[in-house]
């Protein structure tokens, strides 16, 4: 029996979304670490730019 394309689900996926949920996840295993403390979100871009990141401070205060 053939397979009818009408019948196979459809994922759509937001890349805009998917970029933010990528950038939520980098910065809290940062924020979680359990060395070193940010207390704010320049302290929190300045550690994600230690890492490696390269997110801007508008996406981290976000």
């Amino acid at each position: 029996m053939p397979i009818q394309l009408s019948l196979l689900p459809i994922i759509s996926i937001d890349s805009g979304e998917a970029q933010n949920l990528d950038i939520s996840i980098a910065l809290k295993k940062i924020y979680y670490q359990p060395i070193g403390y940010q207390r704010n979100a320049k302290k929190l871009h300045e550690a994600s730019l230690k890492a490696g990141y390269d997110f801007s401070l508008d996406e981290v205060e976000d």
